[in-house]
């Protein structure tokens, strides 16, 4: 697998108040734990370059950084995909084909483990905040393991602090591409409120079946917000599927 690490790639640079600029980057060579994507994370560089360093260890992906221009802290698409989960037995179990299904407190079984089946199991995107400096990484805001609820993917802040975001009507958005609808998020626990495009898991498939176009569903689509001083929202936007923005 070395050979497709070799090259990467830097995306979604954004300013930080101390001018310096934060990206996403597929620098760390790694594959992601779903889908065999290239992992993401992100870093920090100076205008002119220098002292560039990572700032996230994320297994999967960490995208579309932007400033909380309440905080200051840097708020990111974080991919959160977790297979490995806490378990209150720390016996060893192996595999009849190598490697080990539990083992030192964690476990493989998305049935069994702490919390009940399920409890800590992850394959979604969610809005994080972290410190420029690389520390204080928490969830910005969403509902508690509502996955589709906290879907975050880029968008702009207003003054006051919202986050106007593009979601994907898909959680993990890996088996079809485009954009879907804009959302608005307040921040810490809370849901979202609609604002325009498809904004929820309809069912109303463009193709129901045969295949089913799972992400892409029927109705006029929205994404990349730019907030006007006086409130409004600059986007792109396009009347159906077929996403000519």
């Amino acid at each position: 697998a070395a050979g497709g690490l070799r090259e990467y790639d830097d995306t979604d640079p954004a300013w930080l108040p101390d001018g310096r600029i934060v990206f996403s980057s597929t620098r760390w060579p790694s594959y992601g734990q779903y889908s065999g994507v290239r992992v993401t994370n992100l870093y920090v560089v100076n205008a002119d370059g220098s002292d560039l360093h990572r700032i996230t260890a994320e297994r999967n992906g960490a995208d579309r950084p932007m400033v909380d221009p309440i905080t200051g802290k840097i708020v990111y698409a974080r991919w959160w995909r977790n297979h490995r989960f806490a378990s209150d037995q720390t016996d060893t179990v192996t595999a009849s084909s190598g490697g080990y299904l539990r083992k030192d407190g964690l476990t493989t079984d998305r049935t069994d483990h702490v919390g009940g089946g399920d409890f800590l199991w992850r394959n979604a995107w969610h809005a994080a905040a972290i410190n420029p400096d690389g520390t204080g990484l928490v969830q910005w805001g969403g509902v508690h393991h509502r996955s589709d609820a906290n879907h975050v993917y880029g968008g702009a802040f207003t003054a006051g602090g919202d986050l106007i975001a593009n979601y994907f009507p898909m959680a993990n958005m890996t088996e079809a591409a485009g954009f879907g609808g804009l959302r608005r998020y307040h921040r810490g626990p809370g849901t979202y409120t609609a604002i325009i495009g498809i904004t929820e898991l309809s069912e109303d498939y463009a193709h129901p079946s045969n295949p089913t176009s799972y992400g892409i569903f029927n109705g006029a689509y929205a994404s990349e917000p730019s907030v006007l001083p006086d409130g409004r929202l600059v986007i792109s936007w396009a009347p159906d599927y077929g996403q000519d923005y």
